[in-house]
This record gives C-alpha cells, structure tokens and sequence, in this order.
C-alpha cells in the first residue's frame, strides 16, 4: 500500500509541476514546443516515479537476527479469504479501468459502423468517406469524414478537407490514441484529463495554422465559427466545430512567435520532478493490519550461529539499529537491544504463515532473507537469500514486506555519530511436526 500511496502522489507532484508551468511555456513557446512538451508531461508523470535514484549512501553494514522457527502440524486449515485494503484499492482500480476501456471499445465500434455506413471516395489524392447524414467533418484514427451533402459547396468542403488533412498529416490521431491510454489507466487523476484537453487545443491551433496558410482568413474564421454540434463523437476524434472556438479564432490572428523557448524552463521543470522523487523515495505512511493466526512454537529460540553460513563475516556498528516498542519502557543498554530484538522476533512470529504448499510437499529447512534498515529507520532491499522451495522463500519475503506496509521505522543505527545503513539476514527455520506416532512419511530437508 505504501508503495501505491507513493507512487499516486509523487505522480500527482510531477504533473502538477508540469502543467503549474505549462502557461509560462505557452506564452512563450511555439505550437509544436507546446505539443511535446504536454506529450512529455504525460509521460513524465506515469514513468518517472517508477525510476529508482540512486543515493550516495554507504555501504550497508551485515547483522545476522536470531533465527526464527516455524511449526506445523502437517494439517492445512480450511481456506479463508481475506481481504486488506490493497485488494480493496486494487479492485476499484481494476473496476475504474475496466469501465473507461468498455466505453472505449463500444466507441470504436460505433466508428467502425460509421466508417461502413459511408461512401469512401478519393479527394485530392486522399481517401475520405462521405455519410449520408449531417454531422460535423472529423478525422478519426487516420480517415477523413464529411457529410455528403458538404460536396454540393466546393469551397466549404476544401477548408474542412484541409483542416482534416493537416490532423492527418501532423499524426494527431497518434497522439489521442496515446492520451486516451493514460485517460484508462489513470481514470482516477483529474489532471490527466486537462493535459488532454490542452493537447487537443493545440492539435486545433496546429490544423488552422496549415489551413490559414493556403486559404483566406476571415473566410476560413467565418467557416468555422458557423458549426455548432452537438454529436458525441469518440475521444480519439478531431471534429472540425472543436471548442473552444473563440481561442482558435484568436490564435488565428495571433503574431507568430519569434523567440525560442527558454532551456532554463525546461531545466527547472527537469530539477523540480528529480527533486520531488527523491524527497517521496524515503516518505512512508503509517497503516495499521489484522494479525494472521499460525500453528507454531509458544517460545521464539535464539540461534547464535546461522546454519549454513559459518563462513560469512558481518560487521556491527557502535549503536545498531533497533525494532520500536522499547523506548517507552526505561530500559537502556543491552536490556533495551534484547527488548527491541525480542519485539522484532515477536513481529515476524506472529505474522508468518507455514504455506500450504509446503505443508503438501513436507518441506522443511531454513530460508534465509536480507533487508536493509535505512537512515531514516524504513526497511528496503528485501531479498532472499536462501530458499527451501514451497512458497517458504516468498512467505519470508512477504512478512518483511509486511512490516514495510505496516509504516513501521525502525531505531537507525550509528556509526562515529552519524546514521548508517545496516543490512540484516533473517533466517527463518520451517519445521514439521507428526500428529500421529505411525506416522513413516520421509520428510524433505534442506
């Protein structure tokens, strides 16, 4: 979950940078510059907070935790289905999505009707299709369509032609293909949408450009401001009565510009997005989960020495980094590591599952995982380290990840005065145990 809430609001910064600065870019830049600049502001938003940035921080330093052991009766519990709030929050999304890609589909549909019901013929070297009803001239998906009746005036139908054409021409119908992909995906994000309508505004003022260029303006104005539809047309369509039409009849007698965009926007904007993610990378948000119920020992056994790794050297730091529950209790020096330590164990303990899997397959043996506690006492890195088979490997991982989605910051350690890294290994011993004394099965062990 923390990584949703991470990922939502670092991309809702990015964005909200971006379109913050998008009335400085418009003033100054020219309509291509404004086209990719939107198009890169949709892509800023949804890739860059998937984009790790590496920190300069040292290496972390290895502590190996007292091994955990796991017990199972050989029996599996009836399965239950559960629910947290990351199923819940995944669900509405997958519904949300699921509704913007059905309306899509059936406009697709209706567009492939429409393009059936006309008449294709062939107009200055291009392919265009004539309806047999009234509607307003649209390009849609790379076609060209116009109402027939528009042929019985010559000049009408060449401004709408060389309007549609230029959208054709410019690969706007590639451009909504892609916006209307974001609009899916992020059906939630109400800035999504405002880009979109500020890139299709300016696919607008792009088409009337090319248009004013071989025809005569106040007719072409004229032309367009005659249209008022109200037909429903789908999102991947450029029609030719596109509001808001007092702008574009504006930009229409607008001076082009003559100086280039500044860099230093673009460097700013640049800076502003690396700034951002990197102050979101360690942000966490606290967030409280049910406790799962597990056959297993009454008591956690310490371990001092790590099956299987006798040969591994780990560092230890003058104050090492510390489970939280403890402090509150007056307890200080080694009485506080084994509070915290004994809190940590009882975490793991209480939240590991035997799988199922494993259970069928009588594995057992040792899986051995590494995290790293951060600076800023969060938890990262989560590996394995040694996996047994049956699911043991992911369920380790999962509990850790747990702890991650729990919020839960730990003590950071210290070395010479300043905070460091510290990487920890966390074995975890899975063991079967025999119901009935006849019991022959030769268990797997690892």
């Amino acid at each position: 979950m923390n990584d949703i809430l991470r990922y939502l609001l670092l991309s809702t910064l990015i964005w909200g940078i971006l379109v913050l600065a998008y009335p400085m870019i418009s003033r100054a830049g020219s309509l291509d510059q404004r086209r990719w600049y939107l198009i890169a502001t949709l892509l800023a938003g949804a890739l860059v907070p998937l984009v790790h940035w590496a920190s300069p921080d040292l290496p972390a330093i290895v502590v190996t935790i007292p091994e955990v052991s796991a017990l199972a009766t050989g029996q599996l519990a009836p399965d239950r289905i559960t629910w947290s709030w990351t199923d819940l929050v995944l669900s509405l999304y997958l519904a949300g999505v699921l509704l913007r890609s059905g309306s899509f589909a059936v406009g697709m549909i209706q567009l492939v009707r429409l393009c059936q019901q006309g008449t294709r013929v062939t107009y200055l070297n291009t392919q265009v299709y004539l309806l047999p009803y009234a509607v307003v001239p649209f390009h849609g998906l790379g076609q060209l369509y116009f109402p027939s009746q528009m042929m019985d005036d010559p000049k009408a139908f060449q401004m709408a032609f060389r309007h549609e054409q230029a959208h054709q021409q410019l690969g706007h119908g590639i451009d909504l293909v892609l916006a209307n992909l974001f609009r899916i995906l992020f059906w939630f994000q109400p800035l999504v949408p405002l880009i979109i309508r500020e890139l299709r505004l300016v696919h607008e003022f792009q088409a009337d450009k090319t248009v004013i260029h071989q025809i005569e303006r106040d007719a072409y104005a004229r032309f367009i401001g005659s249209f008022r539809s109200t037909q429903r047309l789908h999102p991947t369509i450029h029609s030719l009565d596109q509001s808001p039409l007092k702008q574009r009849i504006m930009q229409m007698y607008t001076s082009p510009k003559t100086w280039k965009l500044s860099h230093f926007t673009i460097l700013l904007a640049l800076v502003s997005i690396v700034l951002g993610s990197t102050a979101f990378k360690g942000f966490t948000w606290t967030q409280h989960a049910g406790q799962a119920s597990l056959a297993m020992l009454d008591s956690i056994p310490p371990s001092d020495q790590l099956p299987g790794s006798g040969d591994e050297s780990f560092s230890v730091v003058e104050v090492m980094p510390r489970f939280p529950g403890c402090e509150d209790q007056g307890l200080t020096g080694v009485e506080l590591d084994r509070c915290a330590q004994r809190k940590m164990l009882e975490y793991v303990y209480t939240h590991l599952k035997y799988p199922e899997e494993a259970i069928k397959n009588e594995v057992e043996g040792t899986s051995i995982a590494s995290f790293v506690v951060e600076k800023n006492g969060t938890i990262s890195n989560i590996k394995i380290v040694r996996d047994i088979g049956g699911g043991t490997g992911e369920e380790t991982a999962r509990v850790l990840r747990q702890m991650q989605e729990d919020g839960i910051r730990w003590i950071p350690g210290e070395q010479g005065g300043q905070t460091v890294r510290v990487e920890f290994k966390l074995p975890i011993k899975f063991k079967l145990t025999d119901d009935s004394e006849t019991s022959t099965k030769k268990k797997k062990k690892h």
